[in-house]
């Protein structure tokens, strides 16, 4: 930036790790739900342990995951609100022995936390149907061998002769409906 003296005055932001003050302050607002005992919020034991036992195993693996906001909105979305779910299972050094085991659980829980919720569009969209679009689109971008997303490109997952049969037949159907009522207005 100096030697090209390019954006010397913008403002620079540092992105930094979320903190276990960050999680106390941010994950028992969350959620309106009472741990078992039914005392406290449901977070507050996973806080309580995170910071009464910071170099246990399991306090380490999870203190490490919850360094990130994607990590942080997995885990409140799939616990938080869910009422079959506890956050405290992620303490569970047994079942998560490792961070990336630990992320990989936030991950695959997210999608069905998010379309079997009482409040989302169930109705609307299926689980197995999200998850079969969404194994799609991850396929398409393997093949591209590209991580970007760009919803421009997205016709090109479709074969072009169906691309060109779908658009003979639009063109069509608008070219007989503007026809017939163009004659109509005319005649």
């Amino acid at each position: 930036v100096n030697a090209v003296d390019v954006l010397t005055n913008a403002a620079g932001i540092e992105l930094t790790d979320v903190t276990m003050d960050d999680l106390a302050d941010y994950l028992p607002r969350t959620t309106r739900r009472r741990s078992p005992d039914g005392r406290t919020g449901i977070w507050n034991p996973v806080l309580d342990h995170l910071r009464d036992h910071p170099h246990d195993p399991d306090a380490v693996a999870l203190a490490r995951v919850l360094t990130t906001p994607l990590m942080v909105y997995l885990a409140r979305t799939i616990y938080s609100d869910a009422h079959h779910s506890d956050p405290t299972e992620l303490l569970n050094q047994g079942r998560f022995p490792t961070p990336q085991v630990l992320e990989e659980h936030l991950i695959s829980a997210y999608l069905p936390a998010v379309y079997q919720h009482p409040a989302s569009n169930s109705r609307r969209w299926k689980l197995d149907d999200v998850h079969r679009w969404l194994s799609y689109l991850a396929r398409h971008l393997d093949q591209l061998d590209t991580g970007d997303l760009a919803w421009w490109q997205l016709r090109d997952t479709i074969p072009a002769t169906i691309r060109l049969l779908v658009g003979g037949l639009v063109g069509a159907t608008t070219g007989v409906v503007i026809g017939g009522m163009v004659a109509l207005v005319g005649g």
